[in-house]
């Protein structure tokens, strides 16, 4: 497994991050509910929050964006025992459940006529990136634990026709 393409799949993944924050924040400061690409707000919905129940519902989900940035920049730790691989694995197949629920939601949701396939879509790509992540991490964790490739010919300590000389 190549460092390069578990960096640069950890970028991706991080930088693919960077929309949902950002239209959290914004959506935090204008006091609006919902989601770019999402489904429609129905009225009877944003009538049960006030305006600073709804900013403060933004910026927790802009800070849930950026906890799922930093998660996918586990990955670029360098992993000194194997406990800590083991953990770094176990929160990113974690955070890729979640958005998987998340994503198959909205799918649901858009399925059933109230919109929100561009959100559902982004969020389906934002698991398969980490779900990436942890398959990486896994192949080089497993090239990582296999046994060192045998000696070359004729360089092995007690070779069969050493035996008897």
């Amino acid at each position: 497994m190549s460092s390069a393409r578990l960096r640069l799949t950890a970028l991706l993944a991080a930088a693919w991050s960077v929309p949902y924050i950002a239209s959290k924040v914004h959506l935090a400061i204008i006091g609006e509910l919902g989601v770019f690409g999402g489904p429609a707000i129905r009225e009877a919905d944003a009538a049960r929050f006030g305006g600073g129940d709804v900013s403060i519902a933004q910026w927790l989900n802009a800070a849930a964006g950026v906890l799922i940035l930093l998660v996918c920049l586990l990955a670029l730790l360098p992993s000194s025992e194997h406990r800590s691989g083991r953990w770094r694995m176990i929160v990113i197949v974690i955070a890729g459940s979640l958005l998987t629920v998340a994503a198959l939601g909205f799918a649901w949701m858009a399925v059933g006529g109230a919109g929100g396939v561009v959100f559902a879509c982004y969020l389906i790509v934002w698991a398969l990136f980490l779900w990436l992540l942890a398959a990486q991490l896994r192949r080089r964790r497993d090239s990582s634990d296999a046994p060192s490739a045998s000696p070359a010919p004729g360089s092995a300590p007690g070779r069969a026709s050493d035996a008897g000389r």
